[in-house]
């Protein structure tokens, strides 16, 4: 909720912010994804449960959804980190 006014309304106050923001939620998904293979009891469990995908299974959307989040995540905040480091180059010289 914290980064919607920036992308959202080009609010720009929350700059700085934003790029602590999407870092915090990478941090939170693989907490989470840990938490589910936890419950799964062996890391080895998860492969058993992405190669024989059941749609009824709530583990099941659990990895998918939360591996996709991750993988959405790190991609934005990869590309927030990359934006805000050319423009710090632009600014110094």
């Amino acid at each position: 909720m914290l980064v919607l006014p920036y992308y959202l309304h080009n609010y720009k106050v929350f700059g700085r912010i934003t790029l602590l923001g999407e870092f915090l939620a990478v941090a939170s998904v693989i907490m989470c994804i840990s938490f589910v293979t936890v419950d799964l009891g062996q890391p080895a469990r998860v492969m058993n449960v992405i190669l024989h995908a059941t749609p009824n299974s709530i583990l099941f959307w659990d990895i998918v959804v939360l591996s996709g989040y991750l993988m959405l995540n790190i991609i934005i905040g990869w590309t927030v980190l990359s934006l805000s480091a050319k423009a710090l180059r632009l600014q110094t010289g």
